[in-house]
Protein backbone atom coordinates (compact mmCIF):
# COMPACT_ATOMS: atom_id res chain seq x y z
CA UNK A 1 0.00 0.00 0.00
CA UNK A 2 2.81 2.31 0.83
CA UNK A 3 4.38 1.62 -2.54
CA UNK A 4 1.14 2.36 -4.37
CA UNK A 5 0.74 5.57 -2.39
CA UNK A 6 4.28 6.67 -3.19
CA UNK A 7 3.85 5.81 -6.87
CA UNK A 8 0.55 7.67 -7.09
CA UNK A 9 1.93 10.60 -5.11
CA UNK A 10 4.92 11.14 -7.37
CA UNK A 11 2.87 10.75 -10.53
CA UNK A 12 0.33 13.30 -9.36
CA UNK A 13 3.09 15.59 -8.12
CA UNK A 14 4.74 15.49 -11.53
CA UNK A 15 1.45 16.23 -13.26
CA UNK A 16 0.74 19.10 -10.86
CA UNK A 17 4.19 20.54 -11.48
CA UNK A 18 3.75 20.27 -15.24
CA UNK A 19 0.34 21.91 -15.00
CA UNK A 20 1.78 24.70 -12.85
CA UNK A 21 4.63 25.24 -15.34
CA UNK A 22 2.16 25.36 -18.22
CA UNK A 23 -0.04 27.87 -16.36
CA UNK A 24 2.99 30.03 -15.53
CA UNK A 25 4.11 30.01 -19.18
CA UNK A 26 0.57 30.87 -20.27
CA UNK A 27 0.40 33.73 -17.74
CA UNK A 28 3.83 34.98 -18.88
CA UNK A 29 2.69 34.86 -22.51
CA UNK A 30 -0.47 36.80 -21.68
CA UNK A 31 1.60 39.39 -19.80
CA UNK A 32 3.88 39.81 -22.82
CA UNK A 33 0.90 40.18 -25.16
CA UNK A 34 -0.67 42.70 -22.78
CA UNK A 35 2.54 44.76 -22.67
CA UNK A 36 2.84 44.63 -26.47
CA UNK A 37 -0.79 45.74 -26.84
CA UNK A 38 -0.30 48.60 -24.37
CA UNK A 39 2.88 49.69 -26.17
CA UNK A 40 1.02 49.73 -29.50
CA UNK A 41 -1.85 51.73 -27.97
CA UNK A 42 0.67 54.18 -26.52
CA UNK A 43 2.18 54.73 -29.98
CA UNK A 44 -1.28 55.18 -31.50
CA UNK A 45 -2.18 57.74 -28.82
CA UNK A 46 1.11 59.59 -29.35
CA UNK A 47 0.66 59.84 -33.13
CA UNK A 48 -3.00 60.83 -32.72
CA UNK A 49 -2.04 63.67 -30.37
CA UNK A 50 0.75 64.72 -32.73
CA UNK A 51 -1.61 64.79 -35.71
CA UNK A 52 -4.20 66.77 -33.73
CA UNK A 53 -1.53 69.26 -32.65
CA UNK A 54 -0.35 69.74 -36.25
CA UNK A 55 -3.92 70.24 -37.49
CA UNK A 56 -4.62 72.73 -34.69
CA UNK A 57 -1.45 74.69 -35.43
CA UNK A 58 -2.30 74.76 -39.15
CA UNK A 59 -5.75 76.15 -38.34
CA UNK A 60 -4.10 78.86 -36.22
CA UNK A 61 -1.96 80.08 -39.12
CA UNK A 62 -2.76 82.03 -42.26
CA UNK A 63 -2.41 79.87 -45.38
CA UNK A 64 -0.52 82.32 -47.57
CA UNK A 65 -0.56 80.25 -50.75
CA UNK A 66 -4.37 80.37 -50.72
CA UNK A 67 -4.45 84.02 -49.65
CA UNK A 68 -2.12 85.12 -52.48
CA UNK A 69 -4.14 83.09 -55.00
CA UNK A 70 -7.23 85.05 -53.91
CA UNK A 71 -5.31 88.32 -54.31
CA UNK A 72 -4.14 87.27 -57.78
CA UNK A 73 -7.76 86.59 -58.84
CA UNK A 74 -8.75 90.09 -57.68
CA UNK A 75 -5.83 91.81 -59.39
CA UNK A 76 -6.49 90.00 -62.68
CA UNK A 77 -10.25 90.75 -62.60
CA UNK A 78 -11.29 87.11 -62.33
CA UNK A 79 -14.55 88.30 -60.82
CA UNK A 80 -15.44 90.05 -64.08
CA UNK A 81 -15.04 93.59 -62.69
CA UNK A 82 -13.59 95.66 -65.55
CA UNK A 83 -13.78 98.97 -63.65
CA UNK A 84 -10.07 98.90 -62.74
CA UNK A 85 -6.81 97.77 -64.29
CA UNK A 86 -3.99 97.17 -61.89
CA UNK A 87 -0.77 95.28 -61.29
CA UNK A 88 1.29 94.57 -58.20
CA UNK A 89 4.84 95.86 -57.97
CA UNK A 90 5.73 94.69 -54.46
CA UNK A 91 4.31 92.46 -51.72
CA UNK A 92 5.51 92.25 -48.13
CA UNK A 93 4.12 89.30 -46.19
CA UNK A 94 4.46 89.51 -42.38
CA UNK A 95 6.15 86.78 -40.37
CA UNK A 96 3.56 84.41 -38.92
CA UNK A 97 2.79 85.71 -35.46
CA UNK A 98 0.91 83.26 -33.24
CA UNK A 99 -0.15 84.57 -29.86
CA UNK A 100 -0.95 82.85 -26.61
CA UNK A 101 -2.30 83.88 -23.24
CA UNK A 102 1.27 84.21 -22.01
CA UNK A 103 2.35 86.30 -25.01
CA UNK A 104 -0.16 88.89 -26.13
CA UNK A 105 -0.20 90.21 -29.74
CA UNK A 106 1.47 93.48 -30.54
CA UNK A 107 -0.63 96.47 -29.54
CA UNK A 108 -2.52 98.13 -32.35
CA UNK A 109 -2.79 101.80 -33.07
CA UNK A 110 -4.60 103.99 -30.61
CA UNK A 111 -8.26 103.01 -30.45
CA UNK A 112 -7.72 99.88 -32.59
CA UNK A 113 -7.45 96.21 -31.57
CA UNK A 114 -4.09 94.43 -31.72
CA UNK A 115 -3.30 92.65 -35.00
CA UNK A 116 -1.14 89.79 -36.23
CA UNK A 117 1.07 91.80 -38.58
CA UNK A 118 0.74 93.83 -41.76
CA UNK A 119 0.42 92.67 -45.35
CA UNK A 120 1.83 95.50 -47.48
CA UNK A 121 0.89 95.87 -51.14
CA UNK A 122 2.43 98.35 -53.56
CA UNK A 123 1.03 98.55 -57.06
CA UNK A 124 -0.17 100.68 -59.94
CA UNK A 125 -3.43 101.56 -61.69
CA UNK A 126 -3.65 102.06 -65.44
CA UNK A 127 -5.84 105.10 -66.23
CA UNK A 128 -7.09 106.96 -69.25
CA UNK A 129 -6.87 110.25 -67.35
CA UNK A 130 -5.84 111.47 -63.90
CA UNK A 131 -9.46 112.13 -63.00
CA UNK A 132 -10.17 108.38 -63.23
CA UNK A 133 -7.95 107.63 -60.22
CA UNK A 134 -10.61 107.96 -57.45
CA UNK A 135 -13.14 105.72 -59.24
CA UNK A 136 -10.55 103.06 -60.10
CA UNK A 137 -9.02 102.88 -56.63
CA UNK A 138 -12.51 102.71 -55.09
CA UNK A 139 -13.42 99.81 -57.39
CA UNK A 140 -10.21 98.00 -56.51
CA UNK A 141 -10.82 98.63 -52.81
CA UNK A 142 -14.32 97.09 -53.09
CA UNK A 143 -12.88 94.10 -54.94
CA UNK A 144 -10.32 93.55 -52.16
CA UNK A 145 -12.62 93.95 -49.17
CA UNK A 146 -16.19 93.52 -50.37
CA UNK A 147 -16.87 96.94 -48.77
CA UNK A 148 -18.27 95.41 -45.53
CA UNK A 149 -19.42 98.76 -44.13
CA UNK A 150 -21.77 99.26 -47.08
CA UNK A 151 -22.64 95.67 -48.02
CA UNK A 152 -22.39 93.85 -44.67
CA UNK A 153 -20.10 91.11 -46.00
CA UNK A 154 -16.42 90.66 -46.82
CA UNK A 155 -14.56 88.87 -49.57
CA UNK A 156 -12.84 85.54 -48.89
CA UNK A 157 -9.53 87.37 -49.27
CA UNK A 158 -10.34 90.03 -46.65
CA UNK A 159 -11.88 87.58 -44.14
CA UNK A 160 -8.54 87.11 -42.32
CA UNK A 161 -7.90 90.85 -41.92
CA UNK A 162 -8.98 93.35 -39.28
CA UNK A 163 -8.69 96.53 -41.28
CA UNK A 164 -7.22 98.18 -44.35
CA UNK A 165 -5.83 101.68 -44.79
CA UNK A 166 -7.13 104.28 -47.22
CA UNK A 167 -4.37 104.26 -49.83
CA UNK A 168 -2.46 107.30 -50.92
CA UNK A 169 -2.86 107.43 -54.70
CA UNK A 170 -0.12 109.27 -56.55
CA UNK A 171 0.14 109.94 -60.29
CA UNK A 172 3.58 108.87 -61.53
CA UNK A 173 5.47 110.02 -64.67
CA UNK A 174 4.31 108.25 -67.85
CA UNK A 175 6.14 105.12 -68.84
CA UNK A 176 7.07 104.32 -72.40
CA UNK A 177 9.65 102.97 -74.82
CA UNK A 178 11.49 105.99 -76.13
CA UNK A 179 8.91 108.36 -77.62
CA UNK A 180 6.19 105.70 -77.62
CA UNK A 181 3.83 105.99 -74.65
CA UNK A 182 2.14 102.94 -73.22
CA UNK A 183 -1.64 102.55 -73.23
CA UNK A 184 -3.41 103.62 -71.09
CA UNK A 185 -1.16 106.66 -70.80
CA UNK A 186 -1.70 107.55 -67.09
CA UNK A 187 -0.32 105.50 -64.21
CA UNK A 188 -1.19 105.96 -60.53
CA UNK A 189 0.72 104.36 -57.67
CA UNK A 190 -1.02 103.07 -54.53
CA UNK A 191 0.09 101.45 -51.27
CA UNK A 192 -2.11 99.29 -49.06
CA UNK A 193 -1.51 98.03 -45.54
CA UNK A 194 -3.84 95.28 -44.32
CA UNK A 195 -3.79 94.27 -40.63
CA UNK A 196 -4.09 90.52 -40.05
CA UNK A 197 -6.34 89.07 -37.39
CA UNK A 198 -4.12 87.89 -34.52
CA UNK A 199 -4.08 84.08 -34.42
CA UNK A 200 -3.98 82.21 -31.10
CA UNK A 201 -1.70 79.24 -30.52
CA UNK A 202 -3.45 75.98 -29.54
CA UNK A 203 -3.82 75.56 -25.78
CA UNK A 204 -1.69 72.87 -24.16
CA UNK A 205 -3.54 69.82 -22.89
CA UNK A 206 -4.35 70.05 -19.18
CA UNK A 207 -2.81 67.40 -16.96
CA UNK A 208 -3.77 65.99 -13.58
CA UNK A 209 -1.11 64.66 -11.22
CA UNK A 210 -1.33 61.07 -10.02
CA UNK A 211 0.92 58.95 -7.84
CA UNK A 212 3.01 57.86 -10.85
CA UNK A 213 3.12 61.13 -12.74
CA UNK A 214 0.86 63.31 -14.83
CA UNK A 215 -2.05 62.04 -16.86
CA UNK A 216 -4.36 63.84 -19.30
CA UNK A 217 -7.52 65.03 -17.58
CA UNK A 218 -9.74 63.20 -20.08
CA UNK A 219 -7.98 59.90 -19.34
CA UNK A 220 -8.70 60.31 -15.63
CA UNK A 221 -12.39 60.79 -16.34
CA UNK A 222 -12.45 57.76 -18.62
CA UNK A 223 -10.91 55.58 -15.92
CA UNK A 224 -13.54 56.68 -13.41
Amino acid sequence: AAGIFAYTHFIELTQVRELRTAREEEALGQERRKKYSLDLQGEIDMFTKRRTAIQTINRSRTLWSKKLDQLFDIVTNQGGDASYRTWIEKLEVPPQAVTSKKRAPAAGRKGQPADGGQLKIQGFLALESESDAPAHISAFHRALTGDPEATGHTTDFFADFLRINNPNVKIVPPRGRGEELLEPPVVAEFKYELALVAKEAPAAAKTTKTGKGAKPADDDKAEK
